[in-house]
C-alpha cells in the first residue's frame, strides 16, 4: 500500500484502474475501506481512495480541518491530470471547503450523505466520552438501515474501533463546527449530490439545501438506504457516478 508524506505524517492511499482521476474522501471514523465497492468504477476511471490522518493505515496524529485539507491537497498534487473529488459525510464537508478554496484544481464534485452544516447530537459526544466501546453499535443504528449486510456493517464498526476515541471525537467536533450555509452557493464546479432516503445522520433536507444553492448541480436520492449509501446500494450509486463523470447527467443551472 503506497504512502504519501505530508510534513511528519504518512498518508495511506490506494489506486486502481485507468482513466480520469477520481479521489474519494471518507467520513468520520471511517477509512478508505468505505469506498471498496467503488473500485468497480476502475473500468474507465483511476480510483484513488485515501486514509485521512488518524484513520486506517495513516499516521495517528490528532487532526484538524486544516490537516484534512492538506491531506486532500497532497493527493490531488499527485494526480497526473485534474481530478474529480467525492466526499462522504465529513468527507463531503472537506470537499466543499476545498472546492471553495481551490476549485480551479479540481473538475467535478460528488457530495454524498453530507450537508452545508453538520451539527452532531450531544448523545454521540457523551457516548464517546463515557462508553467508547458502545459507540460502534450506536453508529450502526445511525448509519445503516436494518436490512444491511452484516459483514459490511461489521467492517464499518471495525473502522470506528480502530480509529479510537480521540480521533473519532475530533472528527465529530470538526463536523459540529462546520458551517458553509452562507458560502456553499459560491461553488462553481459541476456537482452531483447523492443521499439515501432513510438517512437519519444527514437527512434529505441537507442535500436539498445543497442542490438549491449550488449551481450546475443534480440531486439523486437512492431509496431504501441510509447514511452509507455507497456501500448499501453500490450498483445504483456507481451507475450515478459513472453517468455524472461521463457527462450523461442533466444538471440544474
Amino acid at each position: 500500500m503506497p504512502f504519501l508524506h505530508v510534513g511528519d505524517r504518512k498518508i495511506s492511499y490506494s489506486f486502481d484502474g485507468r482513466g480520469e482521476n477520481v479521489v474519494f474522501i471518507h467520513g468520520s471514523g471511517e477509512s478508505k475501506n468505505s469506498w471498496n465497492a467503488q473500485k468497480d468504477l476502475k473500468d474507465g476511471f483511476r480510483i484513488i481512495s485515501v486514509d485521512l490522518t488518524g484513520h486506517g493505515e495513516s499516521s495517528k496524529s490528532l487532526p484538524t480541518m486544516g490537516t484534512y485539507i492538506e491531506d486532500l491537497n497532497s493527493i490531488i498534487d499527485l494526480c497526473d491530470s485534474t481530478p474529480s473529488i467525492a466526499g462522504h459525510s465529513m468527507g463531503g464537508a472537506i470537499v466543499q471547503k476545498y472546492a471553495l478554496e481551490h476549485g480551479e484544481k479540481i473538475e467535478k464534485l460528488i457530495l454524498v450523505s453530507t450537508g452545508a452544516k453538520l451539527r452532531v447530537s450531544p448523545l454521540i459526544f457523551d457516548l464517546i466520552r463515557d462508553n467508547f466501546d458502545g459507540v460502534p453499535d450506536l453508529m450502526e443504528n445511525f448509519i445503516f438501515v436494518e436490512k444491511s449486510d452484516h459483514s459490511m456493517v461489521n467492517k464499518a464498526k471495525e473502522d470506528i474501533r480502530n480509529c479510537g476515541r480521540e480521533i473519532l471525537r475530533r472528527d465529530f467536533e470538526i463536523c459540529d463546527k462546520f458551517n458553509l450555509m452562507e458560502e456553499v452557493g459560491k461553488i462553481k464546479n459541476e456537482t452531483l449530490i447523492i443521499c439515501g432516503s432513510e438517512d437519519v445522520m444527514t437527512p434529505k433536507k441537507y442535500s436539498n439545501y445543497l442542490s438549491e444553492r449550488i449551481r450546475n448541480s443534480r440531486l439523486a436520492v437512492i431509496e431504501g438506504v441510509g447514511h452509507m449509501v455507497m456501500l448499501e446500494k453500490p450498483r445504483e450509486f456507481n451507475s450515478l457516478v459513472r453517468k455524472f463523470l461521463e457527462g450523461d447527467v442533466e444538471l440544474t443551472a
